[in-house]
């Protein structure tokens, strides 16, 4: 699953920080959660890196996408992390 995450957020230009996953046990299931973090990412290519995935990888669920601007003198983009 991380080398699809990487191997996916390079073909859409994207340089993405990868947190090691955690594994958590209950009854007969193990949930992984990993948590993706981008900066200065444009809106577009975030979106399209997310339409990618659900299709490339739809056992995954992103419980959560938190965007913050990325607001440096003459560099424009968000910040973007995914759990």
């Amino acid at each position: 699953m991380l080398a699809r995450f990487q191997a996916l957020s390079t073909q859409y230009g994207l340089s993405p920080r990868i947190d090691p996953p955690t594994s958590q046990k209950r009854d007969r299931l193990t949930f992984h959660t990993v948590n993706v973090s981008f900066d200065r990412v444009d809106y577009t290519k975030l979106a399209e890196f997310q339409r990618a995935t659900a299709a490339a990888l739809p056992s995954v669920n992103l419980k959560t996408i938190r965007v913050t601007t990325a607001s440096r003198a003459g560099t424009p983009g968000l910040n973007a992390r995914l759990t």
